[in-house]
């Protein structure tokens, strides 16, 4: 057993209380290893809802359904398949033959946690229960109504209100959690946005009337070009935390053990490995790639995919496939150009990565605007690039620890910082910047 999940999973020889999100990083397929330990767990499941359409019938968009299950049996070690739907309209599926909207956790062909959008609710025949996501308002003149409300832990978010006229958005069925529908006028909900409000992962609030936590899944929106809200997954255990009501989140225990780190420089396509020692499925992988002006990136290749990304950074669970791939050295970034560099970190303990805040702008020095810190946040990175050689490496920031660096043209950081030691809204400076074309930082959040 990796010393991530001892710390994780066990004090003093009885299973510490835990949990996972699925979703700040979009949509796609995770895989979820059951810790060790862990014989039961606690899930929500959030379906993506959809933009409106501003051809005829001229809806505004539907949000998708909820489901959640208590007490659901699983083995530890067992890998679970994790799917977050997509809330683009026409996106292809994610997983062939399933509707790319869909939000699931399946063992193998069989569902545990299962939310689609319409009148399907699967807690029907799954069992647990949930909610069905609100409708949305009807358009006229080529144009579309306002998205449906979230959907609810125990009953049906929001209808979106019409377009433009007196027919307004609606607040979610009674006790139900959900969300309110969208509304051009603020009128009665007082949820003035022609996308519906979104659903939050932690259970219903005191009173019943709306979801715990940031609402940021599940909602219809107005029309083609809006934005619906993609879908979502929480899973939890121990700690007699129980949906439908107030599962919050626990404080972080800090696993975020870094097992491999590595700078690399020359000219693309290149292999890379992230068969650091002791790595496993499960743990996260972190690639950095800069390319000078006269560079491309296509991407990465090899292994079983799935990489995310977010500019120049690229993150995933680390699968059996990717290991093996990069064990045989198959595992490829791909482009071209010359004067490349790139890095590849490898954590235990974390399960996926969240951009918070960038900040451009040509100056000697870069500040990066802080954040407030989510609770099960395990570790906080900052990445400071630079295009030009300037004086020598980007000094760390006071109390990271410099992890991946390059003095050379072009010249990047990547430091890492223990969460407690970051206080909440700090901005973090990096100097020694050059800004002939301006230089860049960024923080990301490993929870």
């Amino acid at each position: 057993m990796s010393l991530a999940r001892r710390m994780m999973t066990s004090v003093g020889g009885i299973t510490a209380p835990g949990q996972v999100e699925y979703g700040p990083t979009g949509p796609g397929v995770y895989h979820f290893t059951v810790p060790d330990g862990v014989f039961e767990i606690n899930a929500v499941g959030i379906a993506a809802g959809l933009p409106g359409s501003n051809v005829s019938p001229f809806t505004g968009g539907t949000a998708g359904n909820l489901h959640w299950r208590n007490k659901i049996a699983v083995t530890p070690g067992e890998i679970l398949e994790v799917l977050v739907g997509s809330s683009v309209r026409n996106a292809s599926p994610i997983i062939p033959g399933l509707p790319a909207t869909q939000t699931h956790i399946r063992r193998g062909t069989d569902y545990l946690i299962r939310a689609g959008r319409g009148s399907t609710l699967y807690h029907t025949t799954l069992g647990g229960g949930g909610g069905q996501g609100g409708s949305g308002g009807s358009g006229r003149d080529a144009n579309g109504g306002c998205g449906g409300g979230g959907p609810g832990y125990m009953g049906m978010g929001g209808r979106g209100g019409n377009y433009l006229d007196t027919s307004s958005g609606q607040f979610p069925e009674t006790d139900s959690g959900g969300g309110r529908g969208g509304d051009m006028n603020g009128v009665p909900t007082g949820w003035a946005s022609s996308q519906g409000e979104g659903t939050g992962l932690l259970g219903r609030s005191a009173d019943k009337t709306t979801s715990l936590g940031a609402k940021l899944y599940g909602a219809g929106a107005f029309a083609d070009a809006s934005y619906a809200l993609n879908g979502g997954v929480r899973i939890t255990w121990a700690g007699g935390r129980e949906y439908p009501d107030r599962v919050p989140d626990l404080p972080s225990s800090e696993v975020a053990l870094l097992i491999s780190a590595a700078g690399y420089t020359g000219s693309l396509p290149a292999a890379f490995t992230v068969h650091g020692e002791g790595a496993l499925p499960g743990d996260l992988a972190l690639v950095y790639i800069q390319a000078n002006g006269s560079g491309s990136i296509a991407g990465i290749t090899g292994g079983d995919g799935g990489w995310l990304s977010s500019g120049q950074f690229r993150w995933k669970q680390l699968t059996e496939g990717d290991l093996d791939a990069s064990e045989a050295g198959t595992l490829t970034i791909s482009g071209s150009g010359a004067s490349m560099s790139w890095a590849v970190l490898v954590y235990h303990g974390p399960r996926t990565i969240e951009r918070r805040t960038t900040a451009f702008q040509a100056a000697d020095d870069v500040v990066v605007p802080g954040f407030k810190k989510r609770v099960d946040c395990k570790c906080v990175i900052v990445i400071g690039t630079d295009p030009d050689a300037g004086a020598g490496a980007i000094p760390a920031p006071a109390g990271f620890t410099s992890r991946v660096s390059r003095a050379a043209t072009p010249r990047y950081l990547i430091a890492d910082i223990k969460p407690k030691a970051y206080v909440d809204d700090t901005p973090v400076t990096l100097t020694n910047m050059v800004a002939t074309a301006g230089g860049s930082g960024a923080l990301y959040e490993l929870y």
